[in-house]
């Protein structure tokens, strides 16, 4: 049966020829994905494989060369990049365009939604505690279309779905948002790792998600490669 595998991971800024970075890039890849988002990574984290776009450098703290909060990797070339979105969005966070893939052609916006502390101890230090984040949903949702179709949503949501730690009125903020326009396939505890997790991957219901698959962050020494896990899906 035809069918896409799409996967988000967060590198913690693993510089791209590191020893941690090296077993990442070899776990995502492993899978045969055709859609990758990564947060938290170097522009060259994949090399010369596959094709790559991405956010704005600039996303309010100190500039590191090479650095994106977040980016978008695909067999096949992109088109119609959007490196904006919406005006609300805060900058730096945001990638989208849309890609071929074996279910045809697919939407891909890639986030890293703000957490709670963004820019409130560090960074400009101009917001309260959840500032940022709402504003970025708010932002998120002017830009999906009301009825979306052959679009997906995924990379660091910041929240664990159902809510765990974040506010009532976050967990709120974020279903009518995102999740109520599309569906989410990494809710609940992740399989074959037991935790919730943060990075989400979100799609329209014209699409079909398979289970989800995780993606160790422990190294071949017992290490963590990062302070996230990823995960996977197989969409239809």
């Amino acid at each position: 049966m035809t069918g896409s595998t799409v996967a988000t991971f967060n590198c913690e800024w693993r510089l791209s020829a590191s020893p941690d970075a090296a077993v990442i890039r070899e776990r995502l890849l492993a899978s045969a994905p055709d859609i990758v988002c990564l947060t938290e990574a170097y522009h060259d984290f994949f090399g010369g494989i596959g094709h790559v776009i991405d956010a704005v450098p600039d996303y309010g703290y100190p500039l590191i060369e090479g650095r994106r909060k977040v980016l978008l990797w695909s067999r096949n070339p992109w088109r119609e990049v959007d490196v904006v979105g919406h005006q609300g969005l805060p900058p730096g966070r945001f990638v989208a365009g849309v890609t071929e893939t074996p279910v045809g052609d697919i939407h891909a916006v890639g986030v890293c939604i703000p957490w709670a502390q963004a820019h409130v101890g560090s960074g400009r230090r101009d917001r309260t505690t959840w500032e940022d984040h709402l504003a970025y949903l708010d932002g998120l949702e002017a830009y999906l279309p009301e009825d979306p179709h052959s679009i997906i949503v995924l990379g660091d949501f910041n929240q664990r779905v159902p809510r765990r730690y974040q506010p009532q009125h976050i967990a709120a903020a974020l279903q009518r948002t995102v999740l109520g326009r599309l569906k989410l396939a990494t809710g609940g505890e992740i399989e074959g790792i037991g935790k919730q997790s943060i990075d989400h991957i979100c799609h329209s219901s014209d699409l079909t998600a398979g289970s989800v698959a995780a993606i160790s962050n422990i190294g071949p020494d017992n290490r963590l490669v990062s302070d996230h896990f990823g995960v996977s899906i197989r969409l239809s």
